[in-house]
């Protein structure tokens, strides 16, 4: 490893911690450094717990805020405008499917960022901690558990879009009505 500004073997950790690779550090250093990594990287999986438990009351909340919103107001619409749409029940039923589809998309949605935040969880876990730097090194259980969390993370963001796209074509469909 070459850098103009660090010379062969040197590798710099974070913004103030610089450490050469080739040379030999005390076992009493390497204690301490070890020390402090650990402790990040502890910190970094409380923070991740935190997450899941953010995601979990989402995914808890998400179905009563959206079938309140878009499903109650279509319903109140059509009750109070039935006998002059009455011959357009078809486009009714139509709006009514992409809300309750954004519905589902929107209740599976917080489910899956839980279940990427909880593989991202369970890779931390599995990954070895010892003495000699960087203190914590990936495993191969910890890659698998990472490689998952990128799945679900991924599956995610598209159910999100789809979900986003649902509620949009709903809406316009709606809007159609009032030409």
């Amino acid at each position: 490893m070459e850098s103009a500004a660090h010379g062969p073997d040197r590798v710099t950790i974070g913004k103030d911690v610089e450490a050469t690779m080739a040379e030999e550090h005390e076992p009493e250093s390497n204690f301490d450094d070890g020390r402090l990594v650990h402790a990040i990287h502890q910190d970094q999986h409380d923070r991740i717990l935190n997450a899941i438990e953010a995601f979990s009351l989402a995914s808890m909340r998400a179905p009563a805020l959206a079938s309140a919103g878009g499903i109650a107001a279509a319903l109140g619409f059509f009750s109070a405008n039935f006998s002059r749409y009455q011959d357009n029940l078809e486009v009714f039923d139509n709006i009514l499917f992409w809300l309750f589809l954004a519905l589902f998309l929107s209740v599976v949605a917080p489910g899956g960022a839980y279940l990427s935040q909880y593989a991202y969880s369970l890779s931390m876990t599995k990954e070895k901690q010892d003495w000699k730097y960087p203190y914590v090194h990936p495993t191969d259980l910890s890659k698998r558990y990472r490689r998952i969390g990128y799945v679900f993370h991924g599956c995610t963001i598209a159910v999100i879009l789809a979900s986003y796209c649902a509620i949009g074509w709903g809406g316009l469909i709606f809007l159609s009505l009032f030409e």
